[in-house]
């Protein structure tokens, strides 16, 4: 079993048995089940886009449809006729980039995988896209919010775990039980697990 694969598990878990509001919430939004691995190269053909293995074990998981965080808006993991859509209808700075991620004019993105490629850096794009024009309009960050999806992963079942939790926007409790030294500080009781995995965490509450 890969550490992604055993990640995804213990994050099922976490959404089947956890009492929290966040689990409930994607519990009542109802979960999309996996896709097979068919369906997915059918898209990579149609779309000529290359996934990366991590893209084929994220998607045979779940179909996206769950929130993993705000970033000032809910961030949901989108699912992959979404995610092809913005590669087709969305200008993206530099190479081509697909959506993993999605919020209001936020998208957390992996670059089109190399042949035999296994895993899938995410970076974000922070900014709107619109149809029709030549190009974004926003601020894309060259550096990696994610070294893999597996990284990625690996933190968010952790701290599902250790927390019971995988934001920090939505734990409940008192400002200083999530976030210890706030509010100068910014970082929350998450973020050193996000940190581990080499996850850029934020003071919003995605990823730490």
């Amino acid at each position: 079993m890969s550490l992604l694969t055993q990640s995804l598990q213990d994050i099922d878990y976490w959404i089947e048995n956890s009492k929290s509001w966040h689990a409930d919430w994607i519990r009542s939004y109802g979960i999309r089940p996996g896709l097979e691995r068919e369906m997915i190269e059918l898209y990579s053909e149609e779309y000529k886009f290359r996934f990366s293995e991590e893209i084929y074990e994220l998607y045979q998981w779940h179909d996206g449809g769950i929130r993993i965080g705000d970033y000032s808006n809910p961030i949901f993991f989108v699912t992959l006729d979404q995610g092809v859509e913005n590669i087709v209808t969305g200008h993206f700075p530099c190479l081509p980039y697909m959506p993993l991620f999605i919020g209001d004019e936020v998208y957390y993105v992996t670059p089109e995988a190399s042949n035999g490629q296994r895993t899938s850096p995410i970076f974000c794009f922070d900014g709107y896209i619109q149809e029709r024009e030549s190009r974004p309009h926003g601020d894309f960050f060259h550096h990696k919010y994610a070294p893999s999806v597996t990284c990625l992963m690996q933190a968010i079942a952790e701290c599902a775990k250790t927390y019971d939790g995988i934001s920090a926007e939505h734990m409940h409790g008192s400002p200083s039980d999530i976030y210890p030294n706030w509010p100068s500080s910014g970082r929350s009781i998450l973020s050193p697990v996000y940190d581990k995995y080499g996850v850029v965490g934020s003071s919003s509450g995605i990823w730490g």
